[in-house]
């Protein structure tokens, strides 16, 4: 395609297949190379850069109905892998993307707090086709029908949308959030190792420290 760049990972032993990304030229882009990815898996890293600066995380998976892996194996490797991605760019805007068929996305959405924008069915009255990140505010969503030879409906997302903030605040209140990512998490394993324990070891009553 004129003015494009092709990235793609063509699905191996197989005949066909596999996942691709155009992204436009004058967009600056790199595709990550990660340390849990695995060519059973038919997934695409990209890191862009926007015309408004704003850098962007993306993976592209298609999951088949009849995988050769487990999968919880597949997610276990997208956990890991957004986890390390954000260790290096923590301010980044993540987007898991793809035809993910019946797998069980939800462990993702709780531990890298990432929503999926898709609300209407894509193939039939299934909803297949996802579109989750951490910034769901930052994008506009719809499905319409494909020109392509297919049974799914195309997903549109839009990430220029202007966004609003309503700030007519009626009451505040602080509310703590620990992070329990995988970098906090070893920062919080090596304080503890770091850490004294010589006065509960040599107490007799606990009560008293």
């Amino acid at each position: 395609i004129n003015g494009y760049t092709l990235y793609r990972k063509d699905r191996k032993g197989r005949k066909g297949g596999g996942v691709c990304i155009y992204v436009k030229n004058n967009l600056p882009t790199v595709t990550l190379d990660l340390k849990y990815n695995c060519e059973e898996y038919e997934t695409l890293w990209i890191r862009t850069k926007s015309r408004g600066q704003d850098y962007y995380c993306i993976c592209l998976c298609y999951h088949p109905p009849k995988s050769v892996y487990k999968h919880m194996d597949l997610t276990v490797m997208l956990l890991d892998n957004f986890n390390d991605i954000a260790c290096i760019y923590p301010n980044d805007v993540f987007v898991l993307t793809g035809d993910l068929n019946q797998l069980d996305y939800s462990p993702l959405e709780i531990n890298l707090g990432i929503t999926q924008i898709v609300t209407t069915p894509t193939r039939n009255t299934s909803l297949l086709d996802v579109v989750l990140t951490n910034r769901p505010s930052a994008f506009s969503c719809c499905t319409v029908k494909s020109v392509l030879n297919t049974d799914h409906l195309s997903v549109y997302v839009n990430c220029l949308r202007k966004i609003t903030v309503d700030l007519q605040v009626t009451s505040r209140h602080r509310v703590k959030v620990y992070n329990r990512d995988y970098c906090s998490m070893d920062k919080l394993r090596d304080y503890f190792r770091g850490y004294n324990w010589n006065a509960i070891n040599l107490s007799i009553d606990a009560g008293c420290i």
